[in-house]
């Protein structure tokens, strides 16, 4: 994690100040107790002690115990300076890591095609569209719950899942370069392609270079089949070396039918908040970093207190729209209990569980709910928390631009 609030030391006490009324008690009594051993102990025959000797033994005991109280009252304001200042110290750390991980993301644009249309997929979900549906399958002899692309899987060979790739990236990289060109001419550009390794990196490459007209998709490619969820943009956001635009190219494509899965053919031109402001440039969204929820030496309370710090939702102040993508039960069970701890309750009227309507994304989980999140961000200006499940549990917010 580039940013981990939960690396900080907690806050100290600052230390309880001595009670005026004890000490005083107390060098009232000592005082006393002193003076009345003195006068028992004193011998009857001997010299008698004049009033103005008794009043002098009185007043040394009690010098003697203010004297310990300002030595302990003035050790009190050393331990108690200290304290404030080591407190001040780690609050100004902490407000610098709040600033440097609330820095957000640019949805420039979107391109895809899935099983419930390649435009406005957040409205078709939330309108009713349920792309998984229960599809008899010949080859198979039985009836399997899915959500296909159109032409759908035939014979099952690798030639007709490339043939089958090629005609939607096609697709998809058309519906993104006329964005890309926007503002960005001369401007490199980074890809990321996540696949279910169907085809080895240097076949999908090869068919990834056919289709792209902009020679710019083709220089700087990296494959992210390592990637969990979202959870690269931490990495990204913070990445020195990193260039302004990012497409992130995500694929689940079936070879063999997989029951509850969605084939879905996505990619996301994104870019720094920082540049886009700079070069006026507008986008369709903000995302905000990415926060992993089980982590060790962390509660999955304090995580999701953290994601909803980075995207400056506060507690009972805005109402969100809530995706959710392949959350076990027994996670989402515990999240919800952790947002509702937080102050954060999910709305069961505001949320959309896509793996009830879209179905399971596979490897494709990253880019959809990026989608889905920001399309519906922009179409009712509002902030949208996702929760999504890869190889771990991560929640995020995206915000309208």
């Amino acid at each position: 994690m580039a940013v981990d609030l939960s690396s900080l030391p907690e806050r100290r006490l600052l230390p309880r100040q001595p009670r005026h009324w004890r000490w005083g008690v107390v060098i009232l009594l000592c005082s006393l107790v002193v003076g009345g051993l003195m006068v028992l102990r004193w011998r009857v025959d001997s010299w008698h002690p004049s009033l103005w000797f008794w009043i002098c033994a009185f007043l040394g005991v009690l010098i003697t115990g203010l004297l310990f109280y300002a030595l302990r009252f003035l050790a009190y304001e050393k331990h108690r300076d200290y304290i404030e200042g080591w407190n001040e110290s780690r609050d100004e750390l902490e407000r610098s890591l709040i600033l440097r991980g609330q820095p957000t993301v640019a949805v420039l644009a979107v391109s895809y095609c899935s099983g419930a249309g390649n435009n406005k997929l957040a409205q078709a979900l939330r309108l009713g569209s349920k792309p998984l549906q229960s599809i008899y399958l010949e080859g198979q002899a039985l009836t399997m719950r899915l959500s296909q692309l159109k032409p759908s899987v035939q014979n099952h060979s690798k030639s007709e899942y490339a043939k089958r790739l090629r005609g939607f990236l096609q697709q998809v990289v058309r519906g993104l370069e006329s964005d890309l060109e926007i503002g960005a001419r001369s401007l490199a550009v980074d890809v990321r392609i996540r696949h279910n390794q169907v085809l080895c990196n240097e076949e999908l490459l090869s068919i990834w270079s056919a289709v792209t007209t902009n020679p710019r998709l083709t220089h700087n490619v990296v494959f992210a089949m390592d990637d969990d969820g979202v959870m690269w943009l931490d990495t990204w956001l913070d990445a020195p070396e990193r260039h302004q635009l990012l497409v992130s190219v995500e694929i689940n494509l079936f070879l063999d039918p997989i029951a509850e899965q969605a084939e879905a053919v996505t990619a996301v031109l994104l870019g720094s908040s920082q540049w886009c402001n700079t070069q006026k440039i507008d986008s369709i969204a903000l995302v905000h970093r990415p926060v992993q929820l089980e982590c060790a030496g962390r509660s999955i309370k304090d995580a999701v207190t953290e994601a909803f710090l980075w995207g400056q939702l506060r507690a009972g102040e805005e109402r969100y729209f809530s995706w959710q993508a392949q959350v076990p039960g027994d996670v989402l069970r515990e999240t919800c209990i952790a947002v509702n701890a937080a102050r954060f309750p999910f709305n069961v009227a505001r949320c959309h569980r896509l793996d009830d309507s879209f179905g399971l994304p596979g490897c494709a989980v990253g880019n959809v709910a990026l989608i889905v999140a920001s399309e519906c961000a922009k179409a009712e200006d509002g902030p949208q928390v996702v929760l999504l499940h890869d190889a771990s549990t991560q929640m995020f917010i995206v915000r309208p631009a």
